[in-house]
């Protein structure tokens, strides 16, 4: 028996699927090696967002943490951060705890003396107008809130609520029709309440 010599010829799915093999692999290895790096660089726009949301410029903050979820997007810290900071310009006590971990004590009591139990309206709006006149509004508004649960028909009340949910307005659309709704009551309680006494 006499063996054959010559080179063993590949088929064509064969040869397609080594030069899949040659283009894939090292692309593949490609990706592996960059990983890491990808992580780190993920994790550090995460941090430059953290220090964003503490100094409350949430714009910013929700700018990092889309870089990091687009340089790694199985980064969890920075969907989870992303979404607190898009709520925490609007609604601060959801950030209460984050605010507390990164040492911000001065904001963490505002948020504590605007959220604690009043015991008559007129104190709850005093409050209320504090912050405003501050240009916390978005802490004003739970002090308002309370006024208004204490009392509904407190027209003073809900002119404060008034301008509280139109500057929150500029910043989500949601509070629009709160603005418009409080402006509607705070008119059909005494429409002339603004207006001085002759």
């Amino acid at each position: 028996m006499v063996k054959d010599l010559a080179p063993k010829r590949y088929s064509a799915k064969r040869a397609i699927l080594i030069l899949l093999l040659g283009i894939a692999l090292p692309a593949l290895i490609a990706y592996q090696l960059g990983l890491p790096i990808r992580m780190w660089a993920s994790d550090r726009f995460v941090m430059r967002g953290d220090a964003y949301l503490a100094a409350r410029q949430f714009d910013q903050a929700q700018a990092e943490y889309r870089r990091a979820s687009r340089v790694y997007d199985l980064n969890a810290a920075a969907v989870d951060r992303l979404s607190l900071a898009t709520v925490a310009a609007t609604d601060p006590r959801v950030a209460r705890s984050f605010f507390a971990e990164q040492g911000n004590t001065s904001l963490v009591r505002m948020i504590d003396e605007a959220t604690e139990q009043f015991v008559t309206p007129k104190a709850a709006l005093t409050k209320s107008i504090e912050l405003a006149e501050v240009g916390e509004y978005a802490l004003a508004r739970y002090p308002v809130e309370t006024a208004l649960t204490l009392d509904a028909k407190y027209p003073e009340a809900w002119h404060q609520a008034y301008l509280v949910y139109e500057k929150l307005a500029e910043l989500d659309a949601r509070f629009r029709p709160k603005a418009d709704s409080a402006r509607a009551a705070r008119d059909a309680l005494s429409p002339n309440w603004l207006l001085p006494t002759p």
